[in-house]
């Protein structure tokens, strides 16, 4: 394996056939593959990587943000100024009552 600062000239030396390669409309992955240097010397990262600072693949890094969109409910059941308590209590009181087995009964009165 090629030292990681030996990569970008190892990959110079073969960057008319990873060019070539590119115009046909080959991935990256499978230049990687298909070029036996490149695939016992350099990783694919370190390929892909040294590419995109080198601006020669067309695989862009991820540099955008996506920004939150906050939702907020409008509804005037979901007051933001309720505590937990009073959330908490509501949903207790929404509950339906629990079933209670009275251990004096026979198995036949249930069914």
């Amino acid at each position: 394996m090629v030292t990681r600062h030996g990569v970008k000239k190892f990959i110079i030396s073969v960057l008319p056939q990873i060019e070539q390669q590119l115009e046909d409309g080959y991935t990256i992955k499978e230049i990687h593959a298909n070029l036996p240097e490149l695939a016992n010397n350099i990783s694919y990262s370190s390929l892909l990587r040294n590419l995109n600072k080198m601006e020669i693949s067309q695989k862009k890094l991820y540099s955008n943000k996506i920004e939150k969109s906050v939702k907020l409910n409008t509804d005037p059941s979901h007051s933001q100024k309720k505590t937990n308590a009073e959330r908490n209590l509501e949903i207790l009181q929404k509950r339906s009552e629990k079933f209670e087995f009275d251990p004096g009964t026979n198995d036949e009165e249930l069914i």
